[in-house]
């Protein structure tokens, strides 16, 4: 029994953990403010990073972290991109917050993919 509480505590830790395999460190940032993760500035970001040669994906979500706006077809593009954060985590102290970091990181990566897509 004492293993098997043991397992379900260190596999619960493991999903909450914010690293993801490959791609290097996540790019984190823990000072944009709900004004910053506004949806309607993530395209404006999306093209500077294309622009300068480094545009990212966002991943975001509790348990099961993914990148929203990226759909099994364009997995490929996962492989090549440095991963940012935006909302990642267990924890949710600010709904409002994780809410626009979704939306923010969906419309970021639809248009790095259709980008990067038509290339």
């Amino acid at each position: 029994m004492r293993a098997l509480i043991a397992i379900v505590i260190f596999l619960t830790l493991i999903g909450c953990s914010t690293e993801l395999p490959g791609r290097g460190k996540m790019l984190r940032f823990p000072d944009r403010t709900l004004t910053d993760w506004d949806p309607d500035k993530a395209i404006a970001e999306a093209q500077r990073d294309i622009a300068e040669g480094a545009p990212k994906i966002y991943i975001s979500g509790t348990d099961g972290a993914y990148a929203p706006g990226i759909g099994s077809t364009h997995n490929f593009i996962l492989r090549k991109l440095r991963r940012a954060d935006a909302g990642i985590g267990c924890t949710i102290d600010d709904m409002e917050l994780r809410t626009a970091q979704f939306k923010y990181a969906r419309r970021y990566n639809e248009y790095v993919v259709q980008r990067l897509s038509e290339r």
